[in-house]
This record gives structure tokens, C-alpha cells and sequence, in this order.
């Protein structure tokens, strides 16, 4: 070794080393390149309101917002003393049959909770969504409706309200849901079709 050097390596053992370098180099610029662009199949599809969504124990709440039929004047989909329907799956993971005991919101007087509410262990319910709907795209779920019943305050487009989901046995959820974009609503099924 010449005096200076320190252990650099010089020499024939140096040129693996930088070759590792700019390998190890181009190959993160080329992984980081793999998410850039569209794809074809994806490339024109719309996003309406990137639903809430979240878990607690083995149970997730999925696809969760505020839904609505038609026009509307302005942003006010609902107005106070209105009920609103939500849409959303609900997916137990676990094996044992867990029940969703209550909705509630700060924008609503109370909740209502129609069908069976027991979701058993691997299982899913759904609620609000039009038949078949629902039953096409989560396989074995069984439907139910929830509605804020009262609300207490203008529900609008674009903005998120809190509402928890209390469930016997995982506990409680609080998601903030959005409301559903007016302008790029989510396929639905006709009744009877």
C-alpha cells in the first residue's frame, strides 16, 4: 500500500466494485420507474370518492360513504331532518360470528339498522348497494340497509361526516365518510335486471 491510501482500493479491485455500484444504481432507477405511467386497462377509469374505509378486531368496514339518486341543486345532497342511506361492506375475518350492534353520527338524530346484522366468521354484509349488485361483487354477503335517520345539519357533496360502527365483539369504528361524487357515481344494478 502507498502511504495515503489508506486501504482505498486501486487497481484491478476496484473496478467490481464501482461495476456493483452502477448496477445496484440502475436497478433502483428501473424499480422506480415500474409505477410510473397507465395502464390500458385502468387508464379512463374515474375514482368517485375514494371511500372510507377501516378496521377494528377481525372486522373491516369497507367502501363506506353517503349515497344518493339523481341531481342535485348545489352541494346539499341532503337537508336537515332528511335520512340519508350508506353504502358499504362489512368483512369479518375472524372465525366466530360477530353482529354490528349500532350506527351512530353527530349529523344524525339516530340510525336504523334493517336486515340481519350478524356477520358470520369469513363472511360479509352489504348495505346499500342495489341488487344484484352487491351479491356479483362480494360472493356470500348477505345484504342490509343503514340509514341516518334525522339529520341534524346539511349533509354535502365533497365534504366527510363521522360515523361509528359499534360492533358486539371488535368494538367500535369511527370512519369519516365521504359523500358520493355526483358527477362520477358507481355502477349500480336496476331491481329486477
Amino acid at each position: 500500500m502507498t502511504p495515503g491510501t489508506r486501504g482505498a482500493l486501486t487497481g484491478p479491485r476496484q473496478l467490481p466494485l464501482r461495476r456493483l455500484a452502477l448496477a445496484a444504481a440502475l436497478i433502483a432507477l428501473l424499480t422506480l420507474g415500474c409505477g410510473a405511467g397507465q395502464e390500458a386497462q385502468t387508464a379512463d377509469q374515474i375514482t368517485g370518492t375514494g371511500a372510507a374505509y377501516g378496521q377494528t378486531g377481525e372486522v373491516s368496514v369497507l367502501d363506506a360513504q353517503f349515497v344518493f339518486d339523481g341531481p342535485i341543486a348545489g352541494n346539499e345532497v341532503y337537508r336537515p331532518g332528511a335520512d340519508a342511506p350508506l353504502q358499504l361492506t362489512i368483512v369479518n375475518a375472524g372465525a366466530a360470528v360477530d353482529r354490528l350492534v349500532e350506527v351512530s353520527s353527530p349529523v344524525a338524530s339516530s340510525a336504523r339498522i334493517t336486515g340481519d346484522p350478524r356477520i358470520p366468521g369469513g363472511q360479509a354484509l352489504t348495505a346499500g348497494y342495489v341488487e344484484p349488485v352487491a351479491s356479483v361483487e362480494t360472493r356470500d354477503a348477505s345484504p342490509i340497509e343503514i340509514t341516518l335517520v334525522g339529520l341534524t345539519e346539511p349533509v354535502r357533496a365533497g365534504l366527510t361526516y363521522p360515523v361509528t360502527f359499534t360492533f358486539a365483539d371488535a368494538g367500535s369504528l369511527t370512519l369519516s365518510l365521504p359523500v358520493e361524487n355526483p358527477d362520477a357515481l358507481p355502477p349500480r344494478g336496476a331491481p329486477g335486471r
